[in-house]
């Protein structure tokens, strides 16, 4: 079997640079069965029509991101950006309507605005919960004077979880221990506040999100203007937060993204006998998959790159049922963009992360494939849920130095 460690004479014979074309290769077939959101090259939110690709961009930066892939999610709540709708409950507060542009660009986004009493001042929403599962609140806000809390009630979470939102200084502080939050810039001064946090008891519960003068005072005299612009408000079952899902009178979902390549639009460029796939991706979760190689969307004979629980990264050969892997000791940061390159031959397996060389395994032979699945499993048991810069693949097995030399 011919190991190349010569890489500059070799070429891929499959090249999809995501990030850099932003296209789809008409080879792939993509599937979506609903609309989907994205932000685009300013920086807007926009809306993709169903089985259309997103090809997403840091709003901030406008850098691109690549093709963005996602499990289906829903909205749980209803009137995601109407909070004058009597669904959303105000104490010592009251909301103008289509104050200011939302990060869609339109004068869409509210602003949640405090009474004179001297006390707290807040908004409030209820929701059926699970025990058991995993739920994550997000909410766009602007500074209009105020910053903002986010609390998870105590009768599902068994403690008030919660988080304060500096909307200036773009900084998320956990008020009570065990809280999982986050904010991400998306521009024009609009941050997208997130908690997350597991159900312990199935019940209705109340989530509150309440001003804060300065940088905790939760309790004050309001001056009856100050406050916050808000918009696109999400409550979804997982771990993190997904692409904004926008409602009205009912909860609504998101279908899952699916990106595959088969028949001879995939046996042209694979081969069989040797080969090495590189890939640029970054996904918000610790778990994910970032391709996957399989016979007839079967789980007996496949190659997939993944990470679990942990961040860390494997690439799995199975070829009948008979688990080969190549580890890699590196655990990757959710959320932070990486490359990986991944390399079979009969006896011959070897995966490298951001230059550093997994442990290769020397016995067992290549799976045979049928087919190629981006950012997903065939099976839909997991996803990238964010972004492929690049795939590459090789219809040789190149050498190990390659493969570090490949993803620094």
């Amino acid at each position: 079997m011919s190991i190349s460690s010569n890489f500059p004479a070799f070429r891929p014979s499959l090249l999809l640079n995501f990030a850099r074309s932003k296209v789809l290769d008409p080879r792939i077939s993509f599937v979506r069965a609903s609309t989907a959101t994205y932000f685009d090259a300013f920086g807007v939110l926009q809306t993709a029509t169903a089985n259309t690709a997103r090809f997403d961009h840091n709003p901030t930066t406008l850098n691109s991101q690549g093709l963005l892939i996602e499990e289906q999610r829903t909205n749980l709540l209803t009137y995601s950006e109407q909070f004058d709708n009597a669904a959303w409950t105000k104490t010592r507060s009251s909301i103008t309507a289509d104050a200011t542009t939302s990060p869609d660009g339109t004068q869409d986004a509210d602003k949640l605005v405090e009474d004179t009493a001297n006390n707290t001042h807040d908004m409030t929403f209820s929701a059926s919960l699970t025990s058991g599962t995993a739920y994550t609140l997000s909410i766009y806000a602007k500074q209009a004077g105020r910053n903002l809390r986010i609390y998870f009630p105590t009768g599902a979470f068994g403690t008030a979880f919660s988080a304060v939102f500096d909307l200036s200084a773009e900084t998320a502080t956990i008020a009570v221990t065990g809280t999982v939050a986050s904010i991400t810039n998306v521009g024009n001064g609009w941050y997208r506040c997130s908690i997350t946090q597991t159900a312990t008891a199935s019940a209705t519960s109340t989530f509150t999100l309440r001003l804060i003068e300065g940088a905790s005072t939760t309790s004050y005299t309001g001056d009856g203007t100050s406050g916050i612009f808000i918009w696109g408000a999400q409550l979804e079952a997982g771990a993190f937060p997904t692409s904004y899902i926008p409602t009205t009178t009912t909860a609504l979902t998101r279908n899952a993204d699916a990106a595959s390549m088969t028949g001879t639009n995939f046996s042209d460029w694979y081969n069989a006998v040797e080969g090495t796939t590189l890939v640029e991706a970054q996904s918000p979760s610790a778990a994910a998959i970032y391709f996957y190689y399989s016979l007839n969307n079967g789980i007996t004979n496949e190659i997939r790159l993944a990470s679990g629980s942990s961040g860390a990264q494997r690439t799995f050969f199975v070829s009948n049922a008979s688990s080969t892997q190549a580890s890699i000791a590196v655990a990757l940061t959710a959320g932070t963009a990486f490359k990986a390159a991944s390399a079979y031959a009969t006896n011959s397996f070897s995966s490298a992360v951001n230059a550093t060389l997994g442990t290769p395994d020397t016995s067992g032979t290549p799976p045979t494939a049928t087919s190629l699945r981006i950012g997903a499993r065939s099976n839909d048991t997991l996803f990238v849920n964010g972004y492929i810069k690049l795939i590459a693949y090789y219809p040789v097995r190149l050498a190990d130095t390659t493969l570090q030399a490949l993803t620094k």
